[in-house]
C-alpha cells in the first residue's frame, strides 16, 4: 500500500474542525479553508505550494486567499466570522517593507517563518481575538514592494481551564445548552 506519511497527508488533505465561517471576500475571487501542511496550495488561484512550516502552525486550519487579490490597496479584503475565541496568525510575504497599515498595531510579530514556491518567505504574526466577525484589510495598504497575498491560520481556544471537579450532575444540567458542531470540533481537534 502507500507510505502511511502519504495516508496521513490525504487525511488532512480538508481542515476537519473549521473554526471560522461565513466567508465574503470584498473581490468576489474565490477564499476557502484548507489545512496548513507541506504541499499545500498556498492560494486558491494559483500553483504555488507551501514548502515548510513551523512544528507549531502545522495542522492548522488556515485562509486561502486569492492571489489574484494581492495588488489591492485599500478597502476591505475579506471578512469572517471566528466560532470561538481564536489566536489568528496573520502569514505576510517577507518582500514587504512592513505589515499592511491596518495590521500594524494589533499584530505582534514572532520568530517563526513559513516558505513556499512563491513567495519564498512569509514571516507569521499573531493576534489574539474574541468569537465574532473579523475584518481584514488590503494586501498592499501602505506597502510599497511587491507582493504575494497574506493568508490567516487559526487556532481556536474551546476549552478554558476550570478547576472544579466535573459530576454527573454538573455534566446533565448542561445538556440543554449543548452545541452538537462545538461538540464536534472539540472532539476532532
Amino acid at each position: 500500500g502507500r507510505p502511511l506519511t502519504t495516508a496521513i497527508r490525504d487525511i488532512h488533505a480538508k481542515p476537519i474542525v473549521i473554526p471560522f465561517d461565513q466567508i465574503n471576500a470584498s473581490s468576489g475571487h474565490l477564499y476557502q479553508a484548507a489545512t496548513l501542511t507541506p504541499g499545500t496550495p498556498c492560494y486558491t488561484d494559483r500553483p504555488y505550494l507551501i514548502t515548510k512550516v513551523p512544528t507549531e502552525l502545522d495542522g492548522l486550519t488556515f485562509l486561502q486567499t486569492s492571489c489574484n487579490d494581492a495588488d489591492a490597496t485599500s478597502g476591505v479584503a475579506v471578512t469572517l466570522n471566528l466560532k470561538y475565541p481564536s489566536t489568528v496568525y496573520l502569514i505576510d510575504d517577507a518582500r514587504a517593507e512592513n505589515l499592511p497599515t491596518w495590521a500594524r498595531k494589533k499584530w505582534k510579530p514572532t520568530s517563526l517563518h513559513l516558505k513556499g514556491d512563491d513567495p519564498r518567505l512569509m514571516k507569521v504574526f499573531t493576534a489574539d481575538f474574541s468569537a465574532g466577525p473579523l475584518t481584514l484589510g488590503s494586501n498592499r495598504d501602505g506597502i510599497e514592494a511587491r507582493k504575494g497575498n497574506y493568508l490567516i491560520a487559526v487556532r481556536p481556544t474551546l476549552l478554558t481551564a476550570n478547576s472544579e471537579v466535573a459530576s454527573s450532575s454538573s455534566i446533565l444540567s448542561l445538556l440543554p445548552g449543548a452545541n452538537p458542531d462545538r461538540g464536534r470540533d472539540l472532539f476532532m481537534s
